[in-house]
């Protein structure tokens, strides 16, 4: 009887050893976890797809309405251009005032339209300047675009941005310069990108700024 005492006695002693050696290896795995630095910025990119939100009936955009960067009113004398043979754009859709689904969204395209993109933004006529230039039926619909430049890498600070608003006048234009007016051109290559819900944003027009 002794003998199968001490027998069942080790043998829960063994059964005890091993739970506490496996709960140790645990907590010693996720202690090991928690230490791991952090994927480098350059890992994946920047989340450019802005923050919305629906208050009410007003669909409200984080970094203003629209695309905010420049003005056709502005003294800038430089005016928004692409590098030639850039790799790849992305479409950031920006959802105007009165947009019930309030969501903005991404479409990645390839060197082909970007490069079909670029050439219309750069051939696309200086916006008119004045003091004040009224835009009816402006909601703040808008596109953002990301170009790669060639041979770059697709991080954050290697990215040309232009905006396009999509309603009122229809300027192009990008952080720091002065307008361009909207073309048929311009507007027929964005319908490639576009989401079903801005595709009515982007039929060509026999007079883009109004």
């Amino acid at each position: 009887m002794a003998r199968v005492a001490t027998g069942r006695l080790a043998s829960v002693a063994l059964v005890a050893l091993l739970a506490l050696l496996a709960f140790v290896a645990l907590v010693l795995g996720l202690g090991a976890g928690a230490g791991l630095p952090a994927a480098p910025a350059g890992a994946a990119s920047a989340p450019r797809v802005p923050a919305t939100h629906l208050h009410g009936v007003v669909c409200t955009v984080a970094g203003g309405p629209g695309t905010g960067s420049g003005s056709a009113s502005g003294s800038s004398r430089t005016y928004p251009t692409v590098g030639a043979d850039p790799s790849a754009v992305e479409a950031i859709w920006i959802p105007g005032l009165n947009d019930r689904t309030c969501r903005a969204q991404a479409v990645r395209g390839g060197p082909a339209i970007a490069a079909a993109l670029a050439t219309d933004i750069d051939h696309a006529p200086e916006a008119p300047r004045a003091r004040k230039i009224m835009c009816p039926l402006d909601d703040g619909t808008a596109v953002r675009l990301y170009f790669t430049p060639k041979g770059a890498h697709t991080g954050a600070g290697a990215l040309q941005r232009v905006d396009a608003d999509l309603s009122g006048c229809s300027f192009i234009d990008a952080p720091g310069t002065g307008a361009r007016s909207s073309t048929a051109p311009f507007r027929r290559d964005l319908a490639t990108l576009a989401p079903a819900h801005w595709r009515s944003y982007v039929v060509p027009r026999s007079d883009p700024t109004g």
